[in-house]
C-alpha cells in the first residue's frame, strides 16, 4: 500500500507561534528509511475518530490557528516548513498502522499526530518523532 504518509505533502496548517504541546497519551513511531519505504504506528488515540500528521523542518513549537475542531491546539513541531502531511482514521482501538514511499523532500523532518477528539479541548497531540533520513 502506497499509503496515507505519503499523501498531499502540501497543505498548510494555519498557526500563531506558541511553544508547548498539549499532552494525551497518544505515542506513534516510525522506522523505515526515507524515502525508501516507512511505517508509522501509533497507540493511545480516541477510537474511531479522525487524526492530522503534521510535519515541520524544525521543534520551535506553534499554536494551530483559530477556527476548526483543533483551533488553538499547541504543536511541538514548527513553524518552518509545518503542513498537514495526511488525515487518517485511528481505528477500532485507537491504534494503528501506515506504510508507504514518502518524498525525499520530508526525511528528516518532525512529525507529530493531532487527534480530533470531541471530548478534549485543546486537541490531543502525540509525541514528536524525526522521520528517518
Amino acid at each position: 500500500m502506497r499509503g496515507p504518509l505519503l499523501a498531499a505533502v502540501s497543505a498548510v496548517v494555519a498557526c500563531l507561534s506558541v511553544p508547548c504541546g498539549t499532552r494525551a497519551q497518544v505515542v506513534i513511531t516510525i522506522g523505515g528509511r526515507c524515502p525508501e519505504y516507512l511505517v508509522l504506528q501509533w497507540q493511545g488515540a480516541r477510537p474511531n475518530t479522525r487524526a492530522g500528521l503534521v510535519i515541520a523542518s524544525d521543534t520551535l513549537g506553534y499554536q494551530m490557528g483559530p477556527g476548526g475542531r483543533c483551533g488553538g491546539t499547541y504543536l511541538d513541531i514548527g513553524p518552518h516548513g509545518l503542513r498537514l502531511a495526511t488525515i487518517i482514521r485511528t481505528g477500532p482501538e485507537g491504534r494503528g498502522t501506515v506504510s508507504g514511499r514518502v518524498s525525499p523532500s520530508v526525511c528528516g523532518m518532525y512529525l507529530q499526530m493531532v487527534v480530533d477528539d470531541h471530548n478534549q479541548y485543546p486537541c490531543p497531540t502525540s509525541n514528536v518523532v524525526q522521520i528517518p533520513q
